[in-house]
């Protein structure tokens, strides 16, 4: 998908007829698929059928590795969606015993990012940071006080607790606290985009397709046998 312009992926991502569909990219000397599949696993694509289930029946991934975006949800609608979601993959795992489901938590941005040079490995204060509310200005985004960057790790933790105590076989990658020192490369340092969600390219997201090859690598003779 690196090789790719956004446009194009949009392009792909569309059938004629305006209905969403997976993207699929042969790899390692087609052996295997890469499919891409841009809905939020918890909801959908809005004003679409094209959901978690339907993408699950649809290409039957070996390995799922889902995360949600930074779409913020009220509590109330992520807890209402939840047993729908886990219900869904519950079935698909019954279905397909040997597949992999990872799910990455959710990245956030930095607000007020071009005060930033440089990585901040105090944790803590970058928790604090994105924390305050009173940093979500209009001068960072007419609309940051929407953003509720704040609430990731809060609703990160209701569906990873949904999920364990309906005993689905998920396995997490950290999203968060990898980029949580990273605030010097978002768009809006470099082109000046009021963007301090999304990083440059490349950039420290580069890190996740490393992470997820990690991960498959650690199990990789279970899944073999």
């Amino acid at each position: 998908l690196d090789e790719l312009p956004t446009q194009e992926i949009v392009k792909a991502h569309i059938k004629p007829e305006g209905q969403w569909q997976p993207l699929s990219i042969k790899i390692c000397r087609d052996q295997a698929t890469l499919v891409y599949c841009g809905t939020d696993p918890l909801f959908g694509k809005q004003d679409t059928n094209f959901t978690l289930e339907s993408v699950l029946q649809t290409v039957k991934p070996d390995i799922l590795f889902m995360n949600r975006g930074a779409h913020i949800r009220s509590d109330q609608e992520i807890q209402l969606a939840l047993p729908q979601f886990v219900k869904v993959l519950h079935d698909y795992y019954q279905e397909q015993p040997t597949s992999r489901i990872l799910w990455k938590t959710t990245t956030t941005g930095h607000p007020n990012c071009w005060e930033y040079s440089q990585p901040n490995h105090n944790l803590t204060y970058m928790v604090q940071r994105v924390n305050n509310q009173s940093l979500y200005t209009r001068e960072m985004h007419p609309q940051a006080h929407t953003f509720g960057w704040w609430k990731f790790p809060q609703q990160t933790k209701l569906l990873l607790d949904h999920v364990e105590q309906q005993k689905v076989p998920m396995e997490v990658v950290d999203g968060y606290d990898i980029l949580l020192s990273r605030p010097e490369l978002h768009r809006d340092k470099v082109q000046r985009r009021h963007d301090c969600l999304h990083h440059c390219h490349p950039g420290p997201h580069d890190i996740f397709p490393r992470l997820l090859n990690h991960y498959l690598h650690m199990t990789r003779d279970e899944i073999m046998m």
